[in-house]
């Protein structure tokens, strides 16, 4: 495989990140001793895009997608016998995406839940669901990781589920977990000896919404039920203090977190408010414990909210992701023909850019960083370093 451009690797038609360095560090000093600070710098401008322009972003295949699902026939197959809904998916169709759009590698999971109130039919769908994604990483590694699948709520069944995939399968892609199973959100005390033994082995956790009775929408999260499920779980995990008793362990939020950062002075006004607040204030507000978070832009991806992520936890906390294959009509030919209201976020085919809108916000090392270098320092094993 050919090796791609890393964080010190010179892009095709581009400087190194070293000489990149040295040439904004230069400008800076030449800028000051002629009696002022260049002109971004002077005016505190975060978000142009002009930033890094002198910096190109490699050709080809570079990204990586930590927010993709794939479909095992197994799996949908058991799906079916329940009565529940199905997703079309294909191994064809999801290479065919990925090199439309430049994408390297994608860490996929399953959808849905599949808790059906049978335990061992529950452990049965997990064991086939990473056995199917060890095969996977054994037939296309080059372009696959995966996320691991737990048979939750059981947390017996999980640890000893987490143990074989890690252990046996090595599947090193984290795990997936839903907001909540039953109702029973994360933050709750029943997930503790999970988390100890995520914690023992700083792993990545990433969480995904998942179905949410007695709304409008269904039992499937609709338009609100998306982002509002990811924000549930956020927050009790923040309010339950598991992201302070647990801290080797890395979260990642599906699309960009929800509604978390929108939401802090709201959240921060509640805890110091205490009318109807049943948790245990956080000693420095929930705003710190929410910059743990790592966020990722699968369906949030316009300019607002990518710069909401980046002033609540940094780019250092935001990665890469499309959701696969429930973005199809945003990746459509006619995408702007069916959204023109949309037109401004549409990904540009021509270009093969998935999201346009990162050079809207972020300078082009910055974007690079999202797109791939965050995910070699978070799924070191998934991605590694000669990448």
């Amino acid at each position: 495989m050919e090796q791609q451009n890393g964080t010190n690797a010179a892009p095709q038609g581009g400087a190194t990140r070293r000489t990149f360095l040295s040439g904004t560090l230069a400008g800076t000093a030449a800028g000051v001793l002629a009696g002022g600070l260049p002109g971004a710098l002077a005016h505190g401008n975060k978000h142009s895009r002009d930033r890094g322009d002198c910096y190109s972003l490699p050709k080809g295949k570079y990204r990586i997608d930590l927010h993709s699902h794939f479909v095992p026939p197994d799996y949908t197959a058991f799906l079916k016998s329940k009565g529940s809904v199905t997703f079309p998916w294909t191994l064809e169709g999801q290479l065919a995406f990925m090199d439309t759009w430049n994408i390297q590698k994608s860490v996929v999971s399953v959808p849905i839940g599949f808790d059906f109130g049978n335990a061992a039919e529950t452990r049965s769908v997990a064991r086939g669901v990473n056995e199917y994604a060890k095969q996977l990483l054994k037939d296309h590694g080059d372009r696959f990781g995966a996320h691991i699948t737990l048979p939750l709520p059981n947390i017996t069944d999980s640890i000893e589920e987490l143990t074989y995939a890690v252990d046996t399968l090595k599947l090193d892609g984290g795990v997936m977990l839903f907001a909540h199973y039953g109702g029973v959100y994360l933050g709750d005390a029943k997930y503790d000896p999970l988390w100890a033994e995520l914690d023992k082995r700083k792993m990545l956790v990433w969480i995904h919404p998942g179905a949410t009775p007695g709304t409008p929408f269904g039992p499937i999260p609709g338009p609100l039920e998306v982002a509002f499920e990811t924000t549930r779980a956020a927050s009790h995990l923040i309010y339950r203090g598991v992201l302070e008793r647990f801290p080797n362990i890395k979260w990642q939020l599906s699309h960009g977190g929800g509604t978390m950062p929108y939401m802090m002075t709201r959240l921060s006004f509640s805890q110091e408010q205490g009318f109807n607040f049943p948790f245990p204030k956080r000693p420095n507000g929930p705003e710190e414990e929410a910059k743990k978070f790592i966020y990722d832009t699968a369906l949030a991806f316009g300019d607002e909210q990518l710069v909401a992520m980046e002033r609540l936890a940094g780019t250092d906390n935001i990665v890469f992701g499309t959701d696969y294959p429930f973005t199809g009509t945003v990746f459509a030919a006619d995408a702007a023909t069916k959204m023109p209201y949309w037109t401004d976020s549409i990904p540009n085919a021509k270009t093969g850019d998935p999201q346009p809108q990162l050079s809207n916000v972020f300078k082009r090392p910055e974007r690079l960083d999202i797109e791939r270098n965050n995910a070699k320092r978070l799924y070191p094993k998934v991605v590694p370093a000669k990448y």
